[in-house]
């Protein structure tokens, strides 16, 4: 599975996306704070890059172990969270509120 110093394809794409989420995570306590539109409105575009690679994380994860990550408890929480963004967003549509996104993102994702 390791060839060399190289870590497999879905580990990169975890970590790029945790990475977007974190970004995401720090716009939204700012927000939280300090309550500015703008902020407001760049928080769900690093939160929509992180989904996507997060996305891309699982789906090389699955195809990686030919079946669905779902065997252990590091995979079961990254589904986990992969949902709770999806609802996220689903919520951002319906109700627009992105305090929702502050306290959401926190618990699920950070």
């Amino acid at each position: 599975m390791y060839h060399g110093a190289r870590q497999p394809i879905d580990l990169f794409f975890f970590w790029w996306s945790f990475l977007a989420y974190s970004l995401a995570c720090v716009l939204y306590v700012a927000y939280f704070g300090l309550n500015k539109k703008a902020i407001a409105r760049s928080a769900p575009v690093f939160m929509g890059i992180g989904l996507g690679l997060h996305t891309a994380a699982l789906v090389s994860r699955t195809m990686l172990i030919h079946h669905l990550p779902l065997t252990n408890m590091f995979e079961y929480i990254n589904i986990f969270s992969w949902f709770a963004t999806c609802f996220y967003f689903i919520f951002l549509k319906i109700y627009k509120q992105h305090i929702l996104g502050a306290l959401s993102h926190l618990l699920f994702s950070c």
